[in-house]
């Protein structure tokens, strides 16, 4: 089996239903929810369109991008609503775009999604009481990829005239984030294309510098050493580049666990996110 097959087959995994919360009904905030919408004007996909939830009578809060996981080939927004109703709940707005997805599309062109959505929410988040000068970016697994290009490779949020600043952080969660290793496998070639370029230009890794935003870069306990390891190696470069990272091990979390923990308020990894959207802008 090809290597970049295997790491579909790791990242291909469903989500697992939401554990509930802890929290009494008086901790939270009510959450209002604007499902479907679309953030290109002339759509390539039915695919490209987000959701956003906001805590009732938001105001200039800080937000949180989500992009999902699933081999860069399967998933949705709808299966992480309930994901983000926490984090709005918590007091910060949150948007989870679905994106085009592999084999009708290649990983550029889902980076290319993700940076519309970035697009929209910077211009339009205000009529949702976020921040569009204060988002963080959040992605787990093959998502995780995705958010750590468009937050390093400035050039996807300058096409779209937007100011890298205004990408304050991102939370990448049991991510990769160097392609280069994947051999000429059919679908690696397919999702990353055949040239060394090509493998660079969808590489994060090959990003860093001093003008990128700070980092969380997290990983389960429970997941297989490579994962881990690519963290490191993202954590490591950045911080060569005097970027702001810190690499975290998430206990008793496997793969998919890792980002579901992060679902329960009273969960350290949920404050953990919540408290870098909170704090982190350029």
């Amino acid at each position: 089996m090809n290597a970049c097959r295997c790491v579909l087959m790791v990242l291909l995994a469903s989500p697992l239903a939401i554990a509930a919360s802890r929290a009494t009904s008086a901790q939270l905030s009510a959450v209002t929810s604007s499902l479907d919408i679309p953030y290109k004007v002339a759509l390539d996909s039915d695919l490209q369109r987000l959701d956003v939830f906001a805590p009732s009578g938001a105001k200039n809060l800080p937000v949180l991008l989500f992009v999902h996981g699933g081999g860069w080939a399967v998933s949705d927004r709808r299966d992480y609503r309930e994901w983000a109703r926490t984090f709005a709940k918590d007091g910060v707005v949150a948007v989870v775009p679905s994106f085009r997805l592999w084999p009708n599309a290649n990983a550029s062109d889902e980076a290319n999604d993700v940076a519309d959505a970035v697009a929209w929410t910077h211009r339009n988040i205000a009529l949702f009481g976020g921040r569009g000068d204060h988002l963080v970016i959040v992605g787990h697994s093959s998502g995780a990829h995705l958010a750590a290009l468009v937050a390093l490779d400035h050039s996807y949020v300058a096409k779209r005239s937007v100011d890298d600043r205004y990408l304050s952080g991102a939370v990448v969660v049991s991510g990769v984030y160097d392609v280069r290793a994947y051999g000429n496998a059919s679908d690696a070639e397919s999702l990353f294309g055949k040239s060394a370029e090509d493998r660079r230009r969808l590489s994060p890794l090959a990003f860093a510098s001093s003008s990128s935003p700070a980092f969380e870069i997290i990983c389960g306990d429970r997941e297989d050493t490579a994962t881990c390891d690519r963290g490191r190696a993202l954590d490591a470069t950045l911080k060569s580049a005097a970027v702001s990272s810190d690499f975290f091990i998430e206990a008793n979390a496997d793969h998919m666990g890792a980002i579901w923990k992060a679902a329960d308020l009273t969960d350290r990894l949920h404050q953990r996110i919540v408290d870098f959207v909170l704090h982190h802008e350029r």
